[in-house]
């Protein structure tokens, strides 16, 4: 019935995206759930799969202008671990603490109408020719794809009825452009002027004073909004976990690398869930050490 009604709505937008754009053979949207191991408690995460559904090839093709756009709004955007390690590189250590955070279930505390809204400050700045339909249409596309969220799980079908739907490619730029907009308005008036401030997807590092009370800030940065929650990740024996590597002060035993400056620190990217290699040193304010 989902499909029967995306087909009939996106008809009054343009033919040309049916033929092009919509699967022919649809099937319903797959759900799993994968443990964190990189957590303490190894919470579970729901994985779900929307290739071959309805709009998947849709949502695919309307999202990759966006994808340009990240990081327009706010600066702290990350691309990978590879673009952290070179921000780092430019800070001095000493007298700073770390925190990470984590932006609890963002894609399903992401309501659409906050996504389509973060969508359209960025449109301006996308070139026409980059998009596969007029601008008009192509937000009626977008909203569209969002209402697309059933899914299946355990041979039960479920709809999911909050949020952005998970899974889906749009939905993965749309959540982060929002989030864009709330560092831009909200959390970067809250961190202290002398903090940094990094985020991948909805994983937050932020660089600040040692006297900083962090539970404050949590607290501060959690009235933003009453949805979009942030919790603290915790050391792990001296150590802090973030993206592929694992960031371990200098002063600590479990450094796996030649003794560097006081102020620095190490990264060592992660192998494996079993093994860690360290066979890079880059004499800087930060180690990289890559397997």
């Amino acid at each position: 019935m989902e499909t029967i009604q995306f087909r009939s709505e996106c008809k009054l937008c343009s033919r040309t995206v049916i033929v092009c754009f919509l699967s022919t053979c649809e099937r319903i949207p797959t759900m799993k759930v994968l443990p964190k191991t990189h957590e303490p408690e190894i919470p579970l995460r729901p994985i779900t799969s929307r290739i071959g559904s309805a709009p998947h090839r849709l949502a695919k093709r309307l999202a990759k202008p966006l994808s340009s756009s990240l990081g327009k709004i706010s600066e702290v955007h990350l691309k990978n671990s590879s673009d952290l390690i070179n921000k780092l590189q430019s800070i001095d250590f000493k007298d700073k603490i770390l925190a990470s955070f984590d932006i609890q279930s963002l894609y399903t505390n992401v309501l659409i109408q906050n996504a389509i809204s973060a969508i359209k400050k960025v449109l301006p700045h996308i070139n026409g020719d980059d998009l596969p339909i007029n601008k008009k249409d192509y937000v009626k596309l977008i909203e569209m794809c969002f209402k697309c969220a059933s899914v299946s799980f355990d041979g039960k079908t479920f709809h999911q009825h909050e949020g952005l739907p998970m899974g889906s490619p749009i939905s993965a730029v749309a959540a982060r452009l929002f989030i864009e907009t709330l560092e831009k308005e909200e959390y970067m008036n809250i961190i202290p002027n002398d903090s940094k401030w990094y985020r991948y997807m909805d994983d937050c590092l932020l660089v600040l004073h040692k006297d900083t009370n962090i539970s404050d800030i949590l607290s501060r940065l959690n009235q933003v909004h009453p949805i979009i929650q942030l919790t603290v990740n915790h050391k792990v024996n001296g150590s802090l976990p973030f993206l592929d590597a694992v960031i371990i002060r200098e002063n600590s035993p479990h450094k796996q690398s030649k003794r560097l400056s006081p102020s620095t620190l190490a990264i060592v990217y992660q192998t494996s869930q079993r093994e860690m290699k360290t066979t890079l040193v880059v004499p800087a304010l930060v180690s990289i050490c890559c397997a």
